[in-house]
């Protein structure tokens, strides 16, 4: 599996992130790419490079997330501009881990490397959520906010084919209920339809503590 990560717009990224995902296909590799487009002070030329960048791109990968800058200022306030380009290189890095956490999570059921080949090959452009809640409602309003991530260019998930969804919680006192598995399955459904194929794991993770942890992934 390889991951692509590229800020769209420049030379660097928009030129490159094609090249290697083309080689990557040519070697039948599951290909991620997730890439982030520019911030609006970079100019309409670089908005534009970067939507050519990504259409060049999107042959190339199996699953694409593309991260809009413009929504960090949102989400993250009136930050310095070293402070929001590095805030950018968090959020690609942080996609990509919630990627291999979930084929790393360890639990009740787990998701595999298969899984996530099933949901994201060919899946085109995808939409990545995650989110913890603590707290009376966590359930809800950890599915509410996985899937409202406001850093997407789309978070709507309605007609999705596929969503893999891995829920963590520390073992014990605060471990996930079945109570709380049926709120967010059927939140979930609710959203994106009932023709959508749902693959769910259930995992511990004990630095969560009181929280309930949820990472989706729809294609």
């Amino acid at each position: 599996m390889a991951f692509i990560t590229a800020g769209m717009g420049g030379g660097t990224g928009t030129g490159g992130a094609p090249t290697v995902a083309r080689i990557c296909k040519d070697l039948g590799i599951l290909t991620v790419g997730i890439v982030t487009t520019p911030f609006p002070f970079e100019g309409p030329r670089r908005l534009a490079q970067a939507e050519a960048g990504i259409r060049e791109l999107t042959p190339f990968v199996d699953t694409l997330l593309v991260i809009s800058n413009d929504k960090l200022r949102m989400q993250y306030g009136n930050l310095k501009w070293s402070e929001a380009f590095g805030r950018a290189d968090d959020v690609l890095a942080t996609a990509a881990k919630c990627i291999t956490d979930i084929i790393n999570s360890r639990g009740h059921i787990i998701v595999d490397f298969a899984d996530v080949c099933t949901v994201m090959k060919n899946g085109g452009v995808a939409i990545l959520g995650s989110a913890t809640a603590e707290g009376e409602d966590r359930a809800q309003r950890a599915i509410e906010e996985a899937i409202t991530s406001p850093l997407l260019n789309d978070s709507d998930i309605r007609g999705a084919r596929w969503i893999l969804i891995n829920i963590n919680s520390a073992e014990g006192e605060y471990e996930c209920t079945m109570d709380e598995m049926e709120t967010i399955t059927a939140y979930l459904r609710q959203q994106a339809g009932d023709d959508t194929d749902v693959i769910a794991g259930l995992g511990y993770d004990t630095t969560l503590e009181r929280k309930l942890g949820i990472t989706l992934i729809a294609t």
